[in-house]
């Protein structure tokens, strides 16, 4: 062996160590390469986002059904009326006219 291949297999690890090392550094400056303290914070938040959302979307199911409940009891009490509406007409036209003419105008 020359003198020029004992230096490259002298260092050869050194090289590798120093090119895992380079290629740490550059993904933490990248941000590919975070502690694993940041990703439980990272995680953590979006869980408690993800359970309040969650927390929401019961919320506004609660106040849909609440909201259709009402609907159909308008919906029930408006038949109600209706048909009162239509009984006090016809008791109105049954009636007989001031004046004494029984003639009906429908």
């Amino acid at each position: 062996m020359d003198e020029a291949q004992q230096i490259a297999a002298a260092a050869g690890p050194w090289a590798a160590l120093l090119g895992v090392l380079v290629a740490g550094l550059y993904a933490i400056l990248r941000g590919t390469l975070v502690p694993a303290s940041t990703v439980d914070r990272i995680t953590q938040q979006w869980e408690a986002r993800l359970a309040e959302s969650h927390e929401r979307e019961l919320a506004w199911r609660a106040a849909y059904e609440r909201t259709e409940e009402a609907r159909g009891v308008d919906s029930q009490q408006f038949g109600e009326l209706m048909t009162l509406a239509r009984t006090t007409e016809a008791l109105l036209r049954a009636l007989p006219r001031p004046g004494g003419s029984n003639a009906n105008p429908s």
